[in-house]
């Protein structure tokens, strides 16, 4: 069985230089390289009897294949792969083979267009309806009755929309037109059904005026976030007096940890399969093929650039620019349902704008 061979595997790596498909350019891509696709016993995600199975069941679960995945992971590990391949080549040569599988496609394609808009929806729905049946939790000791207004939310805005079609379905539930539900990407998501609004990475800017939203979602999108401190100040910015901030995000330090390489590969799996923030990868043909050398080096590249904060460091910066915590909601605190340790937390604005 698997877990069997994991747990007696002594890894000896090839001398080979056959897949070694990332240029390096300096100490610091070398070693940030080096530990993305290292064996090593402490630092190897597939020889990780916990991250192995996480990393599986995700896969599985774009691919739809739930029910063969360790099968198929059983017959490419007995090849004794990771002789003369790193762990990333590992994922994209069993993503490559779980592809070809009838149905995988369909299932793939089902995952790139909706991006479980329903779970994200539920979820937001579940922090504004006391008696909505959902699987969060309140981990800080507040009253749900007094949390939070849905009465009070008149305009909204999305940071990360993608697609629009999460916030456009967020905006409907608190009964926005158009005109008030705003998303704001590093592309223009063309969704009718809301109002795209321009965002500059390079300067940190939002196009809202001064204190124009009463709500604001970022759903795991500040980690992705060059100059954060600048861009929480347009947040801050751009929503009104008490007014609420919702983030969905990982608790996780940022080091060179399983936890971190295991949320890198999940960026891995998004960007190979062009799903959630990487649906628009390639857009130009997606019928053209893209190497495997050219994936590598995007997974790299984009990784290397992540900032993961824990909740208390998220909290200390919002704190810094007016935002109050008010909650703090968990799906489960336990490893092996939550692997990816994400959270939502709810914020309100100041009323004293700094």
């Amino acid at each position: 069985m698997l877990n069997q061979q994991l747990s007696s595997l002594t890894i000896t790596k090839s001398t080979s230089n056959q897949n070694k498909l990332t240029p390096i350019k300096t100490p610091h891509d070398y070693v940030f390289t080096r530990w993305m696709g290292s064996w090593e016993n402490r630092l190897s995600l597939w020889s990780n009897r916990l991250y192995c199975d996480a990393l599986l069941g995700y896969i599985g679960k774009i691919y739809g294949q739930q029910a063969n995945i360790h099968h198929h992971f059983d017959r490419l590990w007995n090849e004794s792969l990771y002789n003369t391949n790193d762990e990333l080549d590992v994922l994209n040569i069993l993503i490559e083979r779980l592809s070809k599988i009838p149905g995988a496609k369909t299932s793939l394609l089902k995952r790139q267009e909706t991006s479980r808009i329903e779970s994200r929806f539920n979820e937001i729905k579940s922090i504004f309806d006391k008696n909505y049946n959902s699987r969060f939790k309140i981990s800080s000791k507040l009253n749900h009755e007094k949390l939070i207004s849905k009465d009070s939310i008149k305009s909204y805005f999305d940071l990360g929309c993608g697609n629009g079609l999460i916030t456009a379905q967020i905006g409907k539930y608190f009964n926005l037109s158009k005109e008030n539900i705003f998303g704001g990407d590093v592309f223009n998501s063309n969704n009718p059904q809301i109002t795209f609004v321009s965002i500059d990475e390079n300067q940190s800017t939002i196009d809202l005026g001064d204190q124009s939203v009463h709500l604001i979602t970022c759903l795991v999108t500040l980690h992705h976030i060059p100059n954060i401190e600048k861009f929480l100040k347009e947040l801050a910015r751009i929503i009104q007096p008490n007014g609420y901030l919702i983030i969905r995000e990982h608790d996780c330090k940022l080091e060179r940890s399983l936890i971190t390489k295991y949320l890198h590969f999940i960026h891995g799996i998004m960007i190979i399969a062009r799903i959630g923030e990487f649906s628009k990868d390639y857009s130009t043909d997606k019928h053209d093929k893209v190497t495997w050398y050219e994936q590598k080096k995007k997974i790299i590249s984009y990784t290397k650039t992540i900032q993961y904060k824990t909740r208390q460091e998220w909290q200390n910066q919002l704190e810094s620019v007016g935002f109050d915590l008010l909650a703090t909601f968990d799906y489960d605190l336990n490893k092996t349902t939550n692997p990816q340790k994400l959270f939502y937390a709810v914020y309100k604005r100041n009323e004293q704008k700094n």
